[in-house]
C-alpha cells in the first residue's frame, strides 16, 4: 500500500509538472527568445568546440527548472486570491509534500546543471538573485507583485534581465571570454529585455484587470487605470523597446552586420504583407506581430542559419531547435500545407 501511495503522488507531481503549470506557454514564447543569448554569444566568440550542443541541452534543463519554480511561486503565491474569484490554480489540487517534492525536481534541474556548466561568484550571485525575486515577487511579507511600479520592476528582472544576463555570462565563460565588446553588449542587452520585461508584464496586467478588481489584487494597472497604463505602453514603452531591439542588434560583432537589415527587413515584410489587418489590431496585437513574433519564430532560427559558417555541426543545433521549439519556418509549412 504505501508503494501504491508514492507511485501515486509521484504520478500527481510529474502530471502537476508537464501539464498544470502550463509549462508549455514559456517553452514556446520565452525559451526561444532566450535561447538567443547563447546562440549570439556562441556567435561572436566565433566558438568552435564541440560541446555547443551539450551545453544548450544543460541549459534547456535549468531553463525548464528556473520557469518551474517560478510558475509554482506564483500559483502558490495567488493560492487565496484566485479561490476568491474561482480562478484554476494547479497547486489547489497538491498536498504539501507534493508541492515540496515539486520544489526540489525544480531546484535540482536548476542548480545541478552547473556541475558541468562553468562557475565563479557571478554565476552564484545571479542564480541566488532569481530565486529571491521569485519569492519577493509572490509571498507575503513582500508580495512584491501588489506593490505597483516595484511589482512591475520585479516581474521584468525576474522574468526577462536576469536570465538574459545569466544564460549570456554564462556562455561568455563557456567560451573562454573571446568576446570583443561583450559588457557594452550585455548592458543594452539588459535594457533591451527591461523594456520588454515591463512591456509584458504591463499587458498581463491589463489582460487580468477585471479577475484582479474582483479578487482584491493592487496592481499596477488597478492603481493608474487601464487608459493610463496603455497610453504609457503604447506611446513610451513599446517604441524604447523596439530603439532598444534595434540597439542591441547593432551592438553583435561586424561578423553580424546582417542582423540590424535583417530586422529592417522583417519589419518591412510583416507590414506589407499584413496592411490591412494592422489597421484593424490595437496596439498589443502589433507588438507580437512585430515584436514577439520576430523574437521568438525568427530571430533565433537566423542566428542558427549563419552559426554553421564558424563550424558545420551548428546544423545540429539548429536542426534540434527546429524540431522541439515553435518557429517561424514550420508555422510557414504548417499554415500553408497543414490541415
Amino acid at each position: 500500500m504505501p508503494a501504491n501511495n508514492t507511485q501515486t503522488g509521484l504520478s500527481t507531481v510529474l502530471f502537476f509538472f508537464v501539464k498544470k503549470l502550463r509549462l508549455s506557454n514559456p517553452w514556446n514564447y520565452k525559451v526561444p527568445l532566450l535561447m538567443v543569448m547563447p546562440y549570439l554569444v556562441l556567435f561572436n566568440s566565433a566558438h568552435r568546440g564541440n560541446d555547443a550542443l551539450i551545453t544548450i541541452l544543460l541549459s534547456l534543463i535549468i531553463i525548464i527548472g528556473v520557469a518551474g519554480f517560478g510558475y509554482l511561486s506564483n500559483d502558490l503565491g495567488d493560492l487565496k486570491k484566485d479561490a476568491l474569484i474561482g480562478k484554476p490554480n494547479a497547486v489547489r489540487a497538491l498536498a504539501l509534500p507534493e508541492i515540496m517534492q515539486l520544489y526540489v525536481l525544480f531546484l535540482a534541474m536548476t542548480l545541478l546543471p552547473w556541475i558541468w556548466m562553468p562557475m565563479n561568484a557571478a554565476i552564484i550571485a545571479l542564480l541566488f538573485l532569481q530565486l529571491v525575486l521569485f519569492v519577493l515577487y509572490s509571498f507575503p511579507p513582500f508580495r512584491f507583485k501588489e506593490k505597483g511600479i516595484t511589482g512591475v520592476i520585479t516581474d521584468a528582472l525576474y522574468a526577462h534581465v536576469n536570465p538574459a544576463v545569466l544564460a549570456a555570462y554564462t556562455y561568455y565563460l563557456l567560451c573562454g571570454k573571446h568576446f570583443e565588446g561583450f559588457w557594452f553588449w550585455l548592458v543594452v542587452l539588459a535594457l533591451w529585455q527591461f523594456a520588454l520585461g515591463v512591456r509584458n508584464i504591463l499587458f498581463h496586467q491589463l489582460k487580468d484587470f477585471e479577475d484582479d478588481i474582483k479578487s482584491g489584487t493592487s496592481t499596477f494597472v488597478t492603481k493608474n487605470g487601464i487608459e493610463k497604463t496603455r497610453r504609457w505602453a503604447a506611446t513610451l514603452i513599446l517604441p524604447l523597446e523596439a530603439a532598444l531591439f534595434v540597439a542591441f542588434m547593432g551592438a553583435n560583432r561586424t561578423q553580424l552586420y546582417l542582423l540590424t537589415p535583417f530586422v529592417l527587413l522583417y519589419w518591412m515584410a510583416a507590414y506589407t504583407m499584413n496592411r490591412e489587418r494592422l489597421r484593424q489590431l490595437g496596439f498589443r496585437e502589433r507588438a507580437y506581430l512585430l515584436l514577439d513574433d520576430l523574437y521568438v519564430l525568427w530571430l533565433p532560427v537566423f542566428i542558427l542559419l549563419v552559426l554553421p559558417s564558424i563550424q558545420f555541426q551548428y546544423i545540429v543545433v539548429l536542426l534540434v531547435h527546429l524540431i522541439i521549439f515553435s518557429n517561424g519556418p514550420k508555422r510557414f509549412i504548417l499554415n500553408r500545407f497543414g490541415k
